[in-house]
């Protein structure tokens, strides 16, 4: 990411980077600073430094859009949605992603914390239109997550692994319509009693790396809390994607848009 990329998806989480002492300050949330954004905030110190200092957005902060204001679509979506129309039914920006677990596994617990995710994450429940030939997201008010068992218990166990792969990359390779939606689905390969394997596939308009990090992690905490018989441990979330996109649109036009063009 550069350094203008790096500034965004700290609003987007709502962490304030500042300037102190010619040098880049935030507070973030104990696990959020991984070793590899730290380095691309390393190796992008001096660019971030400039664009905070002469953009004043060290100051700024992601409000919520105004009531009624339409789902615009960020540059970054606008930018794969023009790519989509050129080439429908591709899966090139398909971002699978497969995680193995080992032991007891409650796939109600599983199911709810990825039906969470959806609720807590507008982005996740979107799908894109055109108005007057631009893009435009259209944000479902709820939508329900399946999550289909492929049970290999059957087969040979010299053959599940290969048999789950086989699986995995037929889903990958599965296009997303980004009118239809969802863009985002879900799967679960039992290998065994105590051997599955969980895969999520979404939309690259949907979602990066470090939001499907994210992503991970928040299922993860939301498992752990479910099959305890317990509560979301996750706060709402103060801004939406959508919140973004409206400041985005807003912050990068006139001669700011000029100068980063």
């Amino acid at each position: 990411m550069n350094a203008r990329e790096l500034i965004d998806f700290f609003k987007i989480h709502s962490i304030e980077l500042k300037i102190a002492d010619g040098n880049i300050k935030c507070k973030a949330p104990k696990g959020f600073m991984t070793a590899e954004l730290l380095a691309h905030l390393k190796n992008n110190k001096q660019e971030i430094l400039a664009c905070l200092a002469s953009s004043g957005a060290n100051q700024q902060t992601i409000a919520r859009r105004p009531d009624g204001a339409a789902y615009e679509v960020s540059f970054a979506q606008q930018r794969l949605w023009f790519l989509d129309q050129l080439a429908s039914g591709s899966a090139f920006y398909n971002m699978p992603t497969a995680v193995r677990l080992n032991g007891f596994l409650d796939e109600s617990a599983l199911t709810r914390a990825l039906n969470e995710i959806v609720r807590r994450h507008e982005i996740l429940r979107s799908t894109f239109t055109a108005v007057d030939g631009k893009p435009v997201a259209v944000i479902a008010p709820s939508l329900t997550l399946q999550l289909p068992v492929a049970d290999l218990t059957d087969l040979p166990r010299g053959e599940r692994n290969a048999k789950a792969q086989w699986l995995l990359q037929q889903d990958a390779q599965a296009p997303f319509n980004l009118t239809a939606g969802p863009l985002i689905r879900a799967g679960l390969i039992r290998l065994d009693s105590t051997e599955h394997i969980v895969f999520l596939n979404l939309h690259h308009i949907i979602s990066d790396v470090w939001s499907l990090g994210i992503v991970v992690k928040e299922v993860a905490a939301l498992y752990a809390a479910y099959a305890q018989g317990l509560p979301s441990p996750l706060p709402e979330l103060p801004i939406q994607y959508a919140d973004f996109t409206h400041w985005q649109r807003r912050w990068l036009s006139g001669d700011v848009l000029q100068k980063q063009i």
